[in-house]
């Protein structure tokens, strides 16, 4: 099976945390969806409004059964999970999302206000472009806002570990980026 066909729906993989701890890094599937209205629920107002550029209180039934429901094509969706007190917690999310036939998509990147600063929004991106090279895509674009200075340097760190470079463009207080996934680059 080539790389273009592989089967993401029960990816898996384990990787380690700035703080030594093992974090879990897999697809999401419906039997998360308990755990992402959960993981909404504990974000804070201002990480809340990072991601969705909005004030928000919860996710709608239609939301969290589409963003439980990747196909690993024209949506690909991950989550990490770090074990805290014997069990493994849900810690973040990332996504992208493509129109049919696009070389393109867009992604996004939720880390649980607790679990800021290990270093899960940098691994989830890494796999998140591991997957999408795989399924054929030239680039990933995401819209963040100017002051989410945490999201920025997250992208500038995504240059050296998953061999992408990338773009930005200011514009009313949000920071257009493209990453480019550079077709036949390996990421580290």
């Amino acid at each position: 099976m080539d790389a273009g066909q592989q089967d993401f729906t029960h990816y898996h993989v384990t990787e380690q945390l700035l703080d030594g701890r093992d974090v879990v890094i897999r697809a999401v599937t419906p039997a998360d969806r308990d755990a992402l209205r959960d993981g909404f629920a504990r974000l804070s107002p201002d990480s809340v409004y990072a991601r969705f550029m909005a004030a928000r209180r919860a996710l709608s039934d239609a939301e969290l059964h589409h963003y439980t429901h990747p196909d690993f094509d024209l949506h690909a969706a991950i989550g990490a999970e770090v074990l805290e007190d014997g069990r493994l917690q849900a810690a973040g999310v990332a996504r992208w999302m493509r129109g049919t036939g696009d070389d393109a998509a867009e992604f996004a990147v939720t880390v649980d206000d607790a679990h800021h600063g290990l270093g899960i929004g940098t691994l989830l991106m890494k796999h998140l472009v591991l997957i999408a090279r795989a399924r054929g895509l030239a680039r990933l674009t995401g819209t963040v806002l100017a002051g989410n200075h945490d999201m920025l340097v997250l992208v500038d760190h995504l240059d050296a570990i998953a061999g992408v470079s990338h773009h930005a463009h200011r514009d009313d207080g949000t920071v257009t980026v493209v990453i480019e996934l550079q077709a036949g680059s390996q990421y580290r």
